[in-house]
């Protein structure tokens, strides 16, 4: 049975939110590579950072989070999981077709069931050296709760928006415009009236720095599609949940410069240019396509020409083995092809 990505995201969220008033915040040692040797991921309550490689039944841990509850329990660094509530795990593996079986989704399972047990508890066994060692981790009762969690990851990014109406990337440059608008993105997803200033903001700050740049003339200057795609992204959701056109304009100026850079071959790069030797990357035809379809509920007028162009890359960069969308139509069984379906 396989179990939807959402299942991951609530495990790895639980660390920051259902035991934030009990042990202290825990930051995951992540040290993956995109050559992916391994793959590092946080583990949710437990405070822990574990590491899989391909083939691997058990979760290395690679760093342990003080006063956490893994740290609480005697989790160790260099400890590997064996098993969590009894649950023996199939190999991880990178291939695309095992979807999100393996070890991962059998522990986020098992921290679920244990979450609402009586009372809260996890038993791992874990391999230390030569030994086997079972452990039993304590957990806050019913962390699990979907409202509860998006409402604080909303009061989370409300309260650190900076003034000018941006969020801090983790990364410099122009990443501000692209983590903003996905920022605001989860503000308007919370469907409360008091967050629209903010979201305001956001447009703001995105439409100052990425959107005044744009030069429909020469689509060689200006954002980069990253920008310009989840700038019309936000925009159009904003129209359609709020039924405000005042960034109608905005809105066709990021479509229309999207349009621009689309080849005859239908690929797209980062910018005008394509890379990869002209292969380019689909991952920006794909977030092409949701803010024109978007713009399109509200009034803009989709090319469609440039669409069926970019489409036709979009088709020739599925796997026929997967269903998954790769790279690009030269490589459709990358290694990051699960990321870009």
């Amino acid at each position: 049975m396989r179990y939807p990505l959402l299942l991951l995201l609530l495990f790895a969220s639980l660390s920051s939110h259902a035991a934030d008033s009990i042990f202290p915040r825990y930051h995951p040692k992540l040290q993956n590579s995109k050559r992916g040797e391994h793959h590092d991921f946080p583990l949710g309550v437990l405070s822990a950072t574990g590491r899989l490689s391909d083939g691997e039944r058990e979760i290395l841990i690679m760093d342990v989070g003080k006063g956490g509850p893994g740290e609480k329990a005697g989790l160790l660094v260099g400890d590997r999981i064996v098993s969590a509530g009894g649950r023996k795990s199939e190999p991880f593996s990178k291939s695309t077709e095992t979807g999100l079986d393996g070890p991962q989704t059998d522990l986020a399972m098992a921290l679920i069931a244990a979450s609402a047990a009586a009372p809260p508890e996890l038993s791992l066994q874990v391999r230390r050296g030569k030994e086997l060692v079972s452990l039993r981790v304590g957990l806050t009762r019913g962390g699990l709760k979907s409202a509860g969690l998006l409402a604080g990851i909303a009061d989370h990014l409300h309260a650190t928006q900076q003034e000018n109406g941006c969020w801090q990337p983790g990364v410099g440059g122009d990443a501000d415009v692209y983590m903003s608008a996905f920022c605001a993105l989860s503000l308007l997803a919370a469907d409360d009236r008091k967050y629209l200033p903010a979201i305001k903001a956001a447009i703001g700050f995105i439409n100052q720095k990425s959107t005044a740049s744009v030069d429909l003339k020469n689509p060689r200057t200006g954002p980069k599609n990253w920008q310009a795609a989840s700038t019309a992204i936000l925009l159009a959701e904003y129209q359609l949940a709020t039924g405000d056109r005042s960034f109608a304009k905005a809105l066709k100026t990021n479509c229309d410069l999207l349009a621009a850079r689309v080849t005859t071959k239908g690929r797209m790069g980062h910018h005008f240019d394509i890379p990869y030797n002209g292969g380019g990357l689909v991952i920006i035809n794909v977030q092409a396509h949701l803010a024109w379809a978007l713009a399109g509920k509200c009034g803009y007028e989709v090319d469609q020409v440039v669409w069926n162009q970019s489409f036709q890359e979009v088709q020739a960069s599925l796997d026929e083995k997967t269903g998954a969308l790769g790279y690009s139509s030269r490589a459709p069984r990358s290694p990051d092809i699960s990321a870009r379906t």
